[in-house]
């Protein structure tokens, strides 16, 4: 039985996958357009928590730049349609191309250190590369931005399920790696990373893959972002955006991929929620404290609390029926 427990597991697990998706996908039958777009971002904002994820939430590297690696590809792509005039098909894998160019040359040297310097490192690159829109203002548009820039699809369903379907691509991809032997390695860099050095590991090779792959879907997800709204902003490059990408993560529980994808659409929700009644530096001030409280009280986060609790009530009604069925 044992030996059969691992691929049951699996198929338990794709098949909450398979209904998970399934129900998402029915939802524009039900809602009105104003929330299907609101769960347009909460998709967005899934796909850029679950970059952070893989490489910060599995190897304990705190990054703050994630929103220069989406920025990065958004601002590439919108140039080039912009300027160019090419074609979402051709701009926005030159786009990821790019990101993950550029973020080899900044990021690579930047895994050789630890703790804060990194951090600090990363907080650094966002706020040099919005600066450096605002210098380059005649190509970028400076605070403006660029607009009008090709969309992928037009309406809130279309761009629904086109978001949905990246979103649940990428969420596979990342978990099968996240459960495989490469994020257990990832994980245990994050607990004892001399541990795994002296075990005989490269870890900075293990670290790069898992950088390239967040980087990879943190420049998918600012290309949605721009060719979705149809503009681009410096926004997208704040350090306001990785603080926001950081706490959904972390509410969802780090180091787990399926836990980012719910803080990712709490998180939305929950600015949606607040935007009438909040400004935005209140609403940045509210994210932090609930960030911080989940740390202090539900240190593995939310999602794993969640799934914890459902575990034990499947335990318990399995034990009520043995015991009266």
């Amino acid at each position: 039985m044992k030996l059969r427990s691992g691929p049951m597991l699996r198929k338990k697990v794709y098949g909450l996958w398979i209904f998970g998706g399934l129900s998402l996908a029915i939802l524009p039958l039900f809602l009105d357009t104003g929330i299907i777009r609101i769960l347009v971002f909460a998709n967005l904002y899934a796909i850029l928590a679950m970059s952070w994820d893989i490489f910060s939430g599995h190897t304990g590297y705190i990054s703050f730049g994630h929103s220069f690696l989406a920025g990065t590809a958004a601002y590439t792509s919108s140039l080039l349609n912009y300027h160019l005039g090419l074609p979402l098909f051709v701009s926005m894998p030159l786009a990821i191309i790019a990101t993950l160019v550029l973020g080899m040359l900044l990021f690579f040297p930047a895994l050789r250190l630890r703790g804060s310097y990194f951090t600090l490192i990363t907080l650094l690159l966002s706020v040099v590369a919005v600066q450096f829109v605002k210098i380059f203002s005649q190509y970028t548009g400076g605070d403006r931005g660029l607009t009008p820039i090709s969309t992928i699809a037009s309406g809130a369903i279309a761009n629904f399920y086109v978001t949905l379907a990246f979103m649940l691509i990428i969420a596979l991809g990342l978990w099968y790696v996240s459960t495989s032997h490469l994020g257990f390695v990832l994980k245990a860099i994050a607990q004892a990373e001399d541990t795994v050095s002296d075990a005989g590991l490269d870890t900075t090779k293990f670290k790069f893959f898992a950088f390239l792959l967040s980087a990879f879907t943190a420049g998918i997800g600012g290309c949605l972002w721009v060719h979705y709204l149809g503009s681009v902003t410096p926004a997208v490059l704040s350090v306001d955006l990785s603080v926001f990408i950081l706490i959904a993560a972390i509410i969802g529980g780090m180091g787990t991929i399926i836990g980012p994808i719910l803080g990712g659409y709490v998180m939305v929700f929950l600015l949606e929620y607040l935007r009438p009644y909040v400004p935005s530096s209140g609403r940045m001030l509210i994210f932090g404290i609930l960030g911080m409280m989940v740390l202090l009280y539900f240190s593995e986060g939310l999602g794993v609390k969640l799934r914890a609790q459902i575990q034990i009530s499947s335990r318990w009604i399995k034990t009520r029926k043995k015991n009266y069925g």
